[in-house]
């Protein structure tokens, strides 16, 4: 995963003190030393080259640097420390082997973009690695099949589990270590987080945090070279982990630790989900949600014409005219129906700007509505 010159003072620290009988006061100086520099282990020891198209979705970084598992199209998921060693770069997505032309297994480079890399927001750098999560957005979708993740968490104690990489297949010293030619698998059985820091292992609880998972047993392991690579379940075809660290590489007291995938897998849906291509996204991403279809709002139905009102009383008066003193007259309807064809039309069509009632209004009968 990470090396350093602490590193290289720590590690051989450890391997002084574990090569004596070591008293518990020692127990608890190789395991406070591990708290403080987990940076130590880059963590695949005990394995055995992995076979064709077995793990096609499997992401070396650019130069060896780092794995990482590409969990869909257009992402590839690996840990966060790594960052600084694949961040301008890219991965070769269904890397098999370094040379002889992969091996003859499919295989495509594809570049990252930079600035649309994600490290999870509670990513703890330095010696806690919790949280050690990256996605790095590909310029261009991958061809190959990705792998699912891991949503569930029904891992039992002591099912068999994948580590995968290209990392040296023996401890070692940074600058001095063994990396295979072909991409390299071993199983490690799980080790629940609670067993993880109980007397049978040397880890402090305060260290195994709930996003990580610990694996492995004496001589199967992950080490140097391997971070970011996958942790695999064969059984339920899902990646359960992220390479991420430990002590030393197949020590009997160190598990590997890896960062949990199914405890993140929120933060990793919110990430790759939204606006993924319909046409590739991921079975685990939760369905687009869609505005809903607003209801036409119904088409009024027009109100039928009101037939105008014709009634009217014979002796319902109306304004007819005012005389040059200024009185003026009215006259009903009875007076207006007596009167000839031609004069009623006169009188039912008068207008005048004053508020009066006229023959039009009180007579609508005789004025022939």
């Amino acid at each position: 995963m990470l090396n350093s010159i602490p590193e290289l003072v720590i590690l051989s620290f450890v391997l002084l003190v574990s090569s004596v009988q070591a008293s518990s006061q020692k127990y608890e100086q190789i395991l406070m030393a591990g708290d403080t520099e987990k940076s130590i282990v880059t963590k695949i020891v005990g394995g055995n080259n992995a076979f064709f198209n077995s793990y096609p979705w499997f992401a070396l970084g650019q130069n060896g640097f780092c794995g990482g598992s590409l969990i869909s199209s257009d992402w590839v998921l690996s840990a966060a420390h790594c960052i600084d060693k694949i961040s301008a770069v890219g991965f070769r997505i269904g890397a098999l082997c370094h040379s002889n032309g992969n091996c003859g297994q499919e295989s495509e480079y594809i570049q990252i973009i930079p600035e649309s890399t994600v490290v999870h927001p509670n990513y703890m750098e330095g010696s806690k690695f919790d949280n050690d999560f990256v996605l790095f957005r590909l310029d261009g979708p991958s061809k190959i099949e990705p792998v699912n993740i891991d949503v569930g968490d029904s891992l039992v104690s002591g099912q068999k589990l994948t580590a995968i990489g290209f990392g040296s297949t023996g401890e070692c010293t940074p600058g001095d270590c063994f990396k295979p030619n072909r991409l390299q698998h071993v199983d490690v059985p799980y080790i629940p987080n609670t067993s993880c820091c109980s007397d049978s292992y040397w880890y402090s609880c305060s260290s195994i945090t709930e996003n990580m998972i610990c694996a492995g047993k004496k001589g199967k392991d992950s080490c140097i070279g391997d971070s970011g690579g996958p942790l695999y379940d064969k059984a339920n075809n899902v990646l359960v982990g992220i390479t991420s660290w430990g002590i030393g590489c197949g020590r009997d007291n160190y598990p590997g630790v890896y960062s949990r995938v199914s405890a993140q897998a929120d933060w990793i849906k919110s990430v790759v989900c939204p606006g993924h291509s319909p046409s590739s996204r991921p079975s685990w991403c939760p369905a687009p949600t869609t505005a809903p279809t607003p209801t036409p709002e119904p088409t009024p139905t027009p109100e039928p014409p009101q037939e105008p009102i014709c009634k009217e009383t014979k002796w319902t008066k109306f304004y007819h005219y005012t005389t040059k003193s200024g009185k003026q007259k009215f006259k009903n309807c009875n007076w207006l129906s007596r009167r000839g064809a031609a004069k009623v039309k006169k009188i039912c069509n008068k207008t005048t700007p004053m508020t009066r009632t006229l023959a039009r209004e009180a007579c609508p009968i005789t004025c022939g509505c």
